[in-house]
């Protein structure tokens, strides 16, 4: 029986960033949704399960660290969260170190971010 393709979040609002991201993402087998806004990540978040979420801490309107406090309100399984920033290390504190697998600092190597993915749904497919 085959595996199920690994699900993903990409939510970052430089355009041309997260077009690499999913290109990335799909060239390894991921089924990618994408979202600019927080408000988008999280209704996405409520509509599909993600195996993982990659998410900008600086976004406009809505930060990154408001859409990984709504991943505690989701039923689980939740999603292992990788935080992408170039912020300033108050931004980082205020994130819910619990609820996320890996805060990378940009600029971010994208093979490394794939990898590093690739091996965090491995750890949760075998945990389940």
């Amino acid at each position: 029986m085959t595996a199920e393709p690994p699900v993903a979040l990409i939510v970052e609002d430089d355009e041309a960033i997260r077009a690499l991201y999913v290109a990335a993402f799909r060239l390894r087998g991921f089924l990618v949704d994408e979202a600019e806004f927080a408000h988008v990540a999280i209704d996405r978040l409520s509509e599909r399960a993600y195996d993982v979420l990659v998410v900008d801490l600086m976004l406009p309107i809505e930060s990154g660290v408001y859409v990984v406090d709504k991943v505690r309100t989701l039923s689980p399984p939740r999603p292992e969260i990788i935080i992408i920033t170039g912020a300033d290390s108050s931004a980082v504190k205020a994130i819910d170190r619990s609820l996320v697998r890996a805060i990378l600092f940009k600029p971010i190597n994208v093979k490394a971010l794939i990898a590093y993915a690739m091996e965090v749904v491995e750890e949760k497919r075998a945990a389940r």
